[in-house]
């Protein structure tokens, strides 16, 4: 596909490279996860991660490289769902707080 920027023609050709790697590598792992799962908290989430980690750590047929960096972002993930889990603790505990707070003052 011709660009007159030069810039865009590498990257679409490093773009196409790429995934012309990608599909002759091939993907070692199938997913295990069903097709029906629903995630609707961090926590749901950080339980398919679990799984998964476990699937990918487990798989013989990964190359070492492959296994680390799906770890890794796999991890990243599961990072994030941690985070979103305490800011939510921290949400909900805060609104206890200001419910309580108005509860006094409408008593009064």
């Amino acid at each position: 596909m011709p660009y007159k920027s030069p810039d865009k023609q590498r990257q679409a050709k490093a773009e196409s490279a790429r995934r012309t790697r990608a599909a002759k590598r091939g993907t070692c792992v199938e997913p295990t996860i069903p097709v029906t799962v629903r995630l609707q908290t961090a926590r749901d989430v950080l339980a398919l991660i679990e799984d998964e980690l476990a699937n990918v750590r487990g798989d013989g047929r990964l190359k070492s490289a492959e296994r680390a960096r799906t770890v890794g972002y796999l991890a990243s993930i599961a990072l994030r769902a941690v985070e979103q889990a305490d800011l939510a603790a921290r949400v909900e505990s805060i609104e206890r707080a200001l419910r309580r707070r108005r509860g006094h003052k409408d008593g009064r």
